[in-house]
């Protein structure tokens, strides 16, 4: 009987330290697997702020790109106006011409 107590104890001891040997390397399994997502994760948000700030780098350019823009479709419409100016004066000038050809006669 003595033996069995002693079989039990010893069968009790193996399963204990089997456990403790399994809860150890499943907690080693989770602190690298929770290492490993805190690096990626802090390499991910370094890459997300590198893109920020080029797409930053970018709307600062594309806001200069349209204020020069805005510039330049101001000029091109006084640009316009200056032309239709022009072309009012030169048909008022060809206006008079136009009259005479009409008595001049063609071949």
């Amino acid at each position: 009987m003595l033996t069995v107590v002693w079989l039990a104890l010893a069968a009790a001891f193996a399963f204990a330290i089997a456990g403790v040997i399994v809860v150890t390397v499943k907690g080693l399994r989770t602190w690298r697997s929770l290492r490993r997502l805190l690096r990626q994760t802090s390499r991910r948000l370094g890459e997300l702020e590198a893109k920020s700030a080029q797409a930053e780098a970018k709307g600062v350019t594309v806001t200069a790109k349209a204020s020069r823009l805005a510039e330049a479709g101001a000029h091109l419409d006084q640009s316009l106006a200056e032309l239709a100016v022009l072309r009012h004066a030169a048909a008022e000038a060809r206006s008079p011409l136009v009259a005479v050809r009409g008595f001049i006669p063609r071949k």
